[in-house]
């Protein structure tokens, strides 16, 4: 995300839909959680800096790992798939 901000880029998004649960699993202190996503999206920004290049639309799994923090649980990584 650093870039992003280095280069005065960012993004829109027309929609993003969670279509499914893959799968959930969960212990005492940390649960990994994968949702298959279809969004829409528009990197805005300079040409000479690889952002607008019109929008894009894509579904793909996304994987979240979760940690519980007290009794609050928190997005600690997450890593977008195919």
């Amino acid at each position: 995300m650093g870039w992003l901000k280095h280069y005065g880029c960012h993004y829109t998004y027309d929609f993003s839909d969670i279509k499914r649960v893959v799968s959930f699993s969960t212990n005492n202190s940390s649960a990994t959680l994968i949702i298959n996503v279809r969004e829409r999206l528009e990197l805005h920004g300079p040409r000479s800096a690889g952002c607008g290049k019109g929008a894009n639309t894509y579904q793909k799994n996304v994987t979240y790992w979760l940690e519980k923090e007290g009794t609050t649980w928190k997005i600690n990584e997450y890593k977008v798939g195919s």
